[in-house]
C-alpha cells in the first residue's frame, strides 16, 4: 500500500519496502517490481473510488509532469485500469502557471480555450500508452521487450547494489 505512513519519508524506501513486506532480504528488483505493481494498483483502486463518489465512469487517464516520462509505469497503469493513459506535458507545472496567468491577463481566454491550446501545443498530450510502446511493433511485442529491458535494468542495478553493499 504506497499510501502507508511507512513510506511517507524514509531514510531508505528500498529498506522501507523490505520492512514493509517482512522480507528484509529481498532481492531490489522484487523491491521495485513492487513499487511498480502497487502505485499501479493503488492508482486503480483510487480510480475506482473517484468514480463510484462521482457516479460515472471516467475512460481516460491523463499523467503529468516528470512521472509521464516512466513508459512502463504508464504500460503498467494501463493494464491495471483498463483505461485509456495519455501522458504529459512533462512540465505541466510551469504551463499551469502560464495558463493561468493567460486566462487572468486575457478576458476571452476561457477553460475550454486554455486546454486546447496545451493540447496544440504539447504533441505528448494526447499520445497515448499504446501508441508510444508500440512505435513499430505490436503492443504486445513492445510490451514484453520494455518488461525484459526493465528487468535487465534492475538486474544491473541488483548487481551495482551488491558491490556497493560489500564494499
Amino acid at each position: 500500500d504506497p499510501t502507508d505512513d511507512a513510506f511517507l519519508a524514509p531514510k531508505s524506501m528500498t529498506e522501507a519496502v523490505r520492512n514493509y513486506l517482512g522480507r528484509p532480504d529481498l532481492p531490489l528488483a522484487d523491491v521495485l517490481s513492487s513499487i511498480y505493481h502497487s502505485l499501479a494498483d493503488s492508482y486503480n483502486r483510487t480510480l475506482k473510488e473517484i468514480e463510484d463518489i462521482a457516479g460515472k465512469k471516467i475512460s481516460r487517464i491523463s499523467i503529468v509532469g516528470g512521472g509521464c516520462k516512466d513508459r512502463y509505469l504508464n504500460s503498467l497503469t494501463k493494464q491495471y485500469t483498463g483505461k485509456t493513459v495519455t501522458a504529459g506535458p512533462v512540465e505541466c507545472t510551469a504551463t499551469g502557471n502560464i495558463i493561468s496567468q493567460m486566462m487572468y491577463l486575457y478576458e476571452d481566454m476561457t477553460l475550454e480555450k486554455a486546454r486546447e491550446l496545451v493540447k496544440e501545443s504539447f504533441d505528448n498530450v494526447s499520445c497515448n500508452t499504446e501508441e508510444v510502446l508500440s512505435q513499430s511493433r505490436g503492443v504486445d511485442e513492445n510490451s514484453e521487450k520494455l518488461s525484459h529491458m526493465f528487468d535487465k535494468t534492475i538486474v544491473e542495478i541488483n548487481e551495482i547494489s551488491s558491490g556497493i553493499e560489500s564494499t
